[in-house]
């Protein structure tokens, strides 16, 4: 495909065994304003139903495509966006998780946004956080509080806030092209948890965003996301200092390596050893506590570090 024929919009969706969930996060796609788009579905080693249903939507739809690692192998989230990436055209890339969805006009708002800011790298709104997705459910949905008002911002954008905030982390943000390749991409380190943090956190240090103050991504909140399990076994604040540590050497790397206050932060935020080690032990207990896990979970989603991997 050339550029002049490209789409659009690019949408990358990553999915691993996401039978109970996939279909609803490409129907939202199916359902945006604009049609002017290309959907990559990457299947990181689905073991379930996913490459069925990937197969089923492109039937259905020319615009749809699955792709799936060499030999159908299991290589976390990162790889899988990057893959993802790599095998689309357009100019402007959107991110998805297959638990989550869009809402119709996310599409068409970021787009206009981007094209009101030509000066902006990437553009997002605060996400809900998707309580009611059950049937019957009375739970209560809450929109994510991002810290920072609508318009642009410069580096290191919200960086500060989701440094200290881990749910004001933004979630499928519109991207140019140029802006995901001269960043690298996603780190291929972080196989599951903090890879968006650690993205944003390089896209951030280096360019400017735009933010509008819309809901147009739906956070599905469920007890198998990659971060309820982390939390669940007690994994999770290892994978922070992992990222934080992380975080102090790519601000070095970065344009504002001399922020003293913003290396402060990193410093504050990190957890120290004696409470991750805590949280270690007590997710074993629980485990134990427990028995063996639930016939379906996937014995795969965790990294080197134990750090649950798989769409969050």
């Amino acid at each position: 495909m050339t550029s002049a024929s490209a789409p659009r919009f690019a949408v990358v969706l990553i999915v691993l065994d996401g039978e109970r969930f996939l279909a609803e996060a490409i129907d939202s796609v199916l359902a945006q304003s604009v049609e002017d788009w290309e959907l990559v579905v990457v299947d990181d080693g689905s073991r379930d139903a996913t490459p069925k249903i990937i197969a089923e939507y492109e039937s259905r739809d020319p615009r749809v495509r699955g792709i799936a690692h060499a030999d159908r192998r299991n290589l976390g989230m990162s790889a899988s966006r990057n893959a993802g990436v790599a095998a689309t055209c357009a100019a402007r890339v959107v991110l998805l998780d297959h638990d989550d969805a869009f809402e119709p006009r996310k599409l068409e708002v970021l787009g206009a946004l981007l094209d009101e800011r030509p000066e902006a790298m990437a553009a997002f709104g605060p996400n809900l956080r998707w309580r009611s997705w059950r049937p019957g459910s009375d739970e209560v949905d809450l929109v994510q509080d991002l810290g920072a008002a609508s318009g642009m911002l410069p580096p290191p954008g919200t960086l500060p806030v989701f440094l200290t905030r881990s749910d004001a982390t933004p979630l499928g943000p519109m991207l140019r092209r140029e802006a995901f390749e001269s960043v690298g991409g996603y780190d291929p380190a972080f196989r599951g948890m903090h890879e968006d943090q650690a993205f944003f956190a390089r896209l951030m240090l280096r360019h400017p965003i735009a933010l509008c103050d819309e809901v147009l991504h739906r956070y599905r909140m469920h007890e198998d996301s990659c971060v309820a399990a982390a939390h669940r076994s007690g994994t999770a604040l290892a994978a922070r200092r992992r990222y934080l540590d992380w975080l102090e050497e790519e601000l070095e790397r970065s344009p504002r390596a001399g922020d003293a206050e913003l290396r402060a932060a990193i410093v504050a935020a990190r957890p120290s050893r004696r409470a991750v080690l805590s949280a270690r032990l007590h997710g074993i207990a629980l485990s134990l506590k427990a028995g063996p896990p639930r016939r379906g979970r996937d014995p795969r989603a965790a990294d080197s570090n134990g750090s649950p991997q798989g769409p969050a």
